[in-house]
């Protein structure tokens, strides 16, 4: 099965996509530290650890947590700032979303955002913009 992995640093550890689904490995250990749906998750908290050089990093959608994970100190910014560029990223929203038409358009203006900041390559645009269609 396909799989992309995305780096999200030194001493953090490596996203692994498949399926819309997302597995962040530590970069000590290799075991699976949180599993989720792309499209489920709207938002995060990042709580440092004032005794260690660590953070904890907690993974929401729909209100619950759906995850969380230490990280080391700076991780959780990564990890966030990975989901946030993401086209899924917050696909679930509750009710009182956009209708699925704005949704593409907004996420084609952003992937074209992205492209243009050299951030995705012609190769990913056009790939992340056929899983926007559908």
């Amino acid at each position: 099965m396909f799989c992309e992995s995305h780096n999200v640093g030194a001493f953090v550890g490596t996203l692994y996509e498949r399926k819309g689904k997302v597995t962040l490995y530590k970069w000590i250990r290799m075991t699976p530290e949180f599993s989720v749906r792309i499209i489920d998750v709207t938002r995060f908290s990042v709580q440092p650890n004032k005794k260690s050089n660590d953070e904890l990093v907690k993974v929401f959608g729909s209100g619950a947590e759906l995850a969380s994970a230490r990280v080391f100190e700076g991780g959780g910014a990564k990890i966030e700032a990975w989901f946030r560029r993401h086209p899924d990223f917050g696909g679930n929203m509750a009710a009182g979303a956009p209708s699925n038409e704005t949704n593409v358009a907004d996420g084609l203006t952003k992937l074209a955002a992205l492209r243009g900041s050299g951030a995705l390559t012609d190769k990913e645009f056009t790939r992340q913009k056929g899983r926007l269609r559908g």
